[in-house]
């Protein structure tokens, strides 16, 4: 697998200041039937089952980014991040951490970054961190908005995106929102499958906010709720 060799040609590299991936992908993508377009996940329960499809996903989409492949080299000691979590799993983080950090990776694969972008991607994506958030009534706040016929249809895409699977409304049920902490600035969430994840940070921002502003305690709270479905929707 392309995520093994990635690991193996790392650790050869690991003294360098600057890591090529230019290289990498000559001596693996670019040698096998040339991907013309992401890899569709097989989507199952149980996300161990998947994994090892969400890293060759990871790299094939890096090797298939035009923005991404303009710069050749980027620091070594951000990408070993990206080696060990190929490398090691679960072994240093929570497996919740874990899916939740594959699959950022996954999105941001895709993006559309700059030199700089990808760097703080290397560098940050192992500090996110699924937490147990408690702040007003927010999964009753999230179940509402799930009744929301733009966000069905805006999660429909996104698992599409993944699976290459359409989704009937009923399949929405098992969907769940997961709270994360990051050092990533201005990471509102991402999507996932079956589950949003939201961004704990950027939530206690938005209450402080509302806290300073001339608001009493009720409206204090719908303003927040507002800033809450905005985030969410921000993201699909």
């Amino acid at each position: 697998m392309n995520a093994e060799k990635f690991v193996e040609y790392y650790r050869s590299q690991k003294d360098q200041v600057l890591f090529n991936f230019k290289i990498f992908f000559e001596q693996t993508l670019a040698k096998q039937t040339p991907p013309k377009e992401k890899i569709i996940l097989n989507v199952s329960d149980d996300f161990n089952k998947i994994t090892g499809q969400t890293k060759e996903a990871i790299l094939t989409n890096l090797y298939l980014n035009k923005s991404f492949r303009a710069h050749d080299q980027y620091r070594t000691n951000t990408v070993v991040n990206l080696a060990n979590i190929f490398q090691n799993g679960t072994a240093k983080a929570k497996i919740q951490d874990y899916e939740a950090q594959l699959i950022y990776l996954l999105h941001s694969s895709k993006m559309n970054g700059t030199l700089l972008s990808f760097n703080l991607m290397f560098s940050n994506f192992n500090t996110i961190q699924v937490v147990d958030f408690q702040m007003y009534d927010l999964n009753y706040l999230f179940i509402q908005i799930k009744q929301n016929l733009v966000v069905l249809e805006a999660l429909g895409t996104v698992v599409k995106d993944f699976t290459g699977k359409n989704v009937k409304k009923l399949d929405f049920d098992e969907i769940k929102i997961e709270f994360f902490k990051s050092q990533f600035r201005g990471l509102n969430g991402f999507a996932g499958i079956k589950k949003i994840y939201v961004s704990s940070n950027r939530i206690e921002e938005l209450a402080r906010l509302t806290s300073d502003k001339l608001f009493d305690k009720k409206d204090q709270l719908i303003l927040l709720l507002l800033l809450i479905v905005y985030l969410i929707f921000q993201e699909k």
